[in-house]
């Protein structure tokens, strides 16, 4: 029961975390972000998206790798149930791609502040 755990983990954790980064629903403390003018502000966030794409899209393609370098080599999961460890890892390469993806757009478009993500919030 302890593997069906740590693999549902990873899935709800990394199958999530598109739609949370696509809707802007992650915690933030905007604190001193929030006091400034609107201008700076949305600058920042695109700044901010920028970086963290960058970072995200890196650790997806390192990721990727390991993937791969599991898949070829048939590395199994240390388990009760050993099942391939790439079909558990490729869920953290999806997510991390996804949000990736989703944060270099708001970076380009601009479209990274909360009010506009609300915009695509169910209901909204």
């Amino acid at each position: 029961s302890q593997d069906v755990v740590a693999i549902s983990l990873c899935a709800s954790i990394f199958l999530a975390l598109p739609m949370i980064t696509k809707r802007a629903q992650h915690v933030t403390i905007d604190f001193v972000v929030s006091r400034l003018q609107e201008t700076t502000h949305r600058r920042l966030a695109r700044l901010g998206c920028g970086i963290s794409a960058a970072v995200v899209l890196v650790i997806a393609y390192l990721s990727l790798l390991e993937n791969i370098r599991q898949f070829s080599l048939g590395i199994q999961t240390a388990s009760s149930y050993p099942i391939p460890k790439w079909s558990v890892s490729i869920m953290i390469t999806y997510g991390l791609t996804s949000a990736g993806i989703y944060l270099l757009r708001n970076a380009v478009t601009g479209h990274s502040d909360v009010a506009s993500s609300k915009l695509d919030a169910p209901g909204a």
